[in-house]
Order: C-alpha cells, then structure tokens, then sequence
C-alpha cells in the first residue's frame, strides 16, 4: 500500500466515525436493540428508576387486542385450523391427475444362457367425483434383442354403491364441516378471552382501587392512634381506646398485605392471557364507568336467538347429520362396478417398427363383492337415523341453554345496578357515622369504638361498591357475549 492509499484509507475512517458519533449524538436515549417483549404490539416498555423493573401501559383496547394476537391458547387453536386446511387440501388431492413414472431392469441366468429385460412405462391416473376412475399406461420394453410396447387404458365404473358425487365427497364434506367447527370454536374461544381480558384488567384496577382505600385507612389509623397517645399522657383517654385503634390498624395492615397477594396475582393471571413475561409490570388504564344497558328479555333472546354461532352450530350438526345419513343409506345398496380394459401394443426387433400398434386386447368386466345380508351397513344407517334426533334434541336444548344464559345475565346486570345504588347510599350513610363518632369521641362523649366500627363500615361500603360497579361493567361485556354480538363473526 503506498502512501496515498493510507491517507484515502485514513481519511474514510475518520469520516465514518464522525457519521457514528453525529448519529449517536442524534439518537442519545433511543435503545439500539429492543427486545421482543418491548417491541410487542408495537409499543415500548417503559423502564422506571430501577433499571430491573418494566411497566407495560395497556389501555383496554390494546390489551383485547394483544390478547386476541398472542394468547397461546388462541394461536394453539389457529394452528388445528391450518392442519384441518391442509388435511382438505389432501383430501381434495385424490381427485387430480396422477402420475406414476416406473421401470425396470434385470438379468436371468442359467447355465446355458443370459437373458437381460429393461422397462420403461408410466400410468396417469384420474378418479373423478362421480366415482368413475380411468388409467392411461404407456409402456416400452426390450428383452434381449426384441422390443416391445404397448399403450393401455382402463376405465372402472360403479354402478350402485360408489356412484355419485354426494358419496365420493363423503371426506371432504366432513372435513369442511369439521373446519366449520373449528372456526366458529376459535370464534368462541376469542370471545371468551375477550372476556377474560376484560375481567383481567378490571381486576387489577380494582385491587389497585382497593389498595388507595386501605392505605388512606391506614394513615387515618395511625393519626388517630398518635392522638390517642398523646392524649392517654394527659390521662383524657383510657389505654383500652389506644388498644382499639392498635388492633384495628394491625387488621388493616393485614387486609392491606392481602390485597397485595391478590394483585399480584391478578397481575400474573392477565400476564398469561396476554403472554407477556411475568417479570413484566402490567399497567392497565380502561373507562371506571358504563352505560347503563336496558334491553327488554324478549328482544334479548330474539337477538341472542339470531347471532349466537353455538346456535348456527347446532344447527349445521342437524345438516350434516341428515348428510350421513344419506351416506349409509347409499351404502345399503350393492357393490356392483364395471372394468373396462383396453391395450394396444406391439413388439419387434426394430425399435422403430414397435409403435405401429398393430395389436390390440380387450375385456370388460362386471365386478362384485358385496356382502349379501349387509348387516353391518344397515346398523349404521340405523345409527345415523339416531344421530339425526339427538342432533335435534340438542338444539332445542341448546336453545333453551342461550334464552336461560341471556336472562341470567340480565338479572346480574340488574342486580349490580341494585347494589351500586345500595352502597352508594350505605357510604353515605358511613360517612355521617364517622363524623358523628369522631365529633362525640372528640368532647369525651363516647369512647372510640364506635368511630372505629364506623371507619371499618366505610371502608368496606367503598370496597363493595367498587366490586358492584365493575361487575356491573365486566356484565355488560358478558351480556353481549351471550347475545352473539361482542365479536363479529
């Protein structure tokens, strides 16, 4: 390298890392890898002071979204869906043009001479739906000095049983109701974890919303056990009022230690909805209020009655059942099939002269098997006749399951609505209570307890009314999951 390439090479080096530090300058605070976990759904993972700790900020939407896109349960099921497909598409298969290139060599011996063979020959084949299937085999061969070949074709024809497309679609039929099947499954397995994403957040929100309750209990405790000490030194109180206000901080404490199991575990139970690692923090924001829904029972069963697909199932079990029992019943008649063969073929020690064909064989044949009593074929028509009734049982019952899920949702709706109306009045009537305590408590009319009781009433009045209030949301969620109209299907 002479001495004007080292200072092209130099000088490209310099300009490079001047282009890497302008661009880290530029992009100072921007990660230069993001892991799968803070890329999810698009969204980064925002870090708070302890480096060791993720919170991943979810409103209710994306966190429907995000579970409907990676809940494992969900992808295990979209994934039967593709085998199922695939399968159709083999089923499906056994109706296309075949292809069977063959041949063959050898050699024979004995002790006064060598024989050699070599063959060449292909068979195309084509069943076709209506149960007729055919055969083209060209063929080409030489034994020792003499050629030969031949072109063939066969055609097989059922007459009764076999014939027709209803019978020999008899597997792909099934299947694409199998597939059927499958996605109005996958329909209801999504609405059922729309629903548990739902609860899931709602839960944690709640428990959150408990904590800040127990938490300003526990700080009006420990303010109220601080003056009573105070004034014990003044001998204005009995030291039973300082240990009243002891116990019941202890137990607020404890239901505070207690709460915070169960947010952890509400924590991890959406964590595995979502499928996000558990060492991930979950912050979930979703509206704390919900239209009130009124919607007359009749009308509600009529829509329910309408867009429910395990009704729409039901249903189509009732059509393929009636299918298989066309199937038996066809299957009642008589083996009976029709073989035509034809060949022309010729041989000759001229390769060339062999294609001229100028022989040819025929036959046609009438082909039976068929057992003569068919017992077990009419057992199964029998019990394909018993399938269509039970089919048809179970959709009135299936009926009666949704009109029965439909009512009870209604009157869980009502009954929350009912208690928030109740709780919300029962904390007013706590609130009253606390301040008369405390105003009696405080000019030494009364000891302690009642206050304390009073603040024990409060606290769990706010605690009951906001367990009615989300469940009154997470019912309307509910209600719309038995109506058929959550999701689109």
């Amino acid at each position: 390298m002479n001495f004007l390439q080292r200072i092209i090479k130099t000088k490209n080096i310099l300009f490079n890392l001047a282009v890497f530090i302008a661009t880290a300058t530029f992009l100072d605070g921007v990660p230069f890898f993001i892991s799968d976990v803070e890329a999810k759904n698009g969204r980064f993972v925002e870090t708070v002071d302890d480096s060791s700790i993720k919170i991943l900020k979810l409103s209710l939407e994306e966190a429907i979204n995000l579970a409907l896109h990676d809940n494992r349960a969900l992808l295990d099921a979209d994934n039967d869906l593709k085998i199922r497909e695939l399968t159709l598409e083999q089923e499906k298969s056994l109706f296309d043009f075949k292809l069977f290139p063959g041949g063959d060599a050898g050699i024979t011996g004995s002790d006064s001479d060598n024989d050699t063979s070599l063959g060449i020959r292909g068979t195309v084949e084509k069943k076709f739906t209506n149960g007729i299937k055919g055969a083209l085999v060209p063929s080409i061969e030489r034994s020792n000095d003499e050629y030969s070949a031949s072109v063939g074709a066969s055609l097989t024809i059922p007459l009764f049983r076999g014939y027709g497309q209803f019978v020999n679609l008899n597997s792909i039929d099934a299947i694409q109701h199998s597939l059927k099947t499958a996605r109005r499954s996958i329909h209801t397995s999504r609405v059922n974890t729309i629903i548990s994403t739902v609860a899931g957040v709602y839960d944690i929100i709640k428990q959150e919303k408990l904590l800040q309750i127990l938490n300003q209990q526990k700080k009006r405790l420990k303010e109220h056990t601080e003056i009573l000490k105070i004034k014990e030194k003044t001998d204005l109180i009995s030291s039973l009022d300082i240990y009243r206000a002891e116990i019941r901080l202890k137990d607020v404490e404890d239901n505070y230690a207690q709460s915070w199991k169960i947010y952890a575990g509400a924590q991890d139970q959406l964590k595995i909805i979502l499928a996000v690692p558990v060492e991930i923090t979950i912050s979930v924001k979703a509206p704390l209020k919900s239209e009130p829904v009124h919607i007359e029972p009749d009308k509600a069963v009529q829509i329910a009655l309408t867009n429910r697909t395990d009704l729409q199932q039901a249903d189509d079990n009732i059509s393929e059942s009636i299918r298989k029992g066309e199937i038996a019943k066809h299957n009642l008649l008589p083996e009976v099939n029709i073989a035509v063969d034809y060949n022309r073929f010729g041989s000759s020690e001229d390769f060339s002269r062999t294609y001229h064909f100028n022989e040819n064989r025929w036959n046609i044949k009438l082909i039976s098997t068929t057992d003569w009593s068919r017992k077990s074929e009419k057992i199964a028509f029998r019990q394909r006749l018993l399938d269509i009734k039970n089919a048809r049982i179970a959709l009135e019952s299936k009926k009666d399951e949704i009109k029965k899920a439909v009512r009870e949702q209604l009157e869980a709706l009502k009954e929350s609505e009912n208690r928030i109306i109740l709780k919300k009045k029962q904390i007013h009537q706590a609130q009253g209570k606390v301040a008369l305590a405390e105003i009696k408590f405080r000019h030494g009319l009364a000891d302690n307890s009642d206050f304390i009781e009073a603040e024990t009433e409060l606290q769990q009045s706010r605690a009951n009314l906001l367990a009615a209030e989300f469940d009154y949301i997470v019912g309307t969620y509910r209600l719309r999951a038995a109506l058929g109209t959550l999701l689109e299907h």
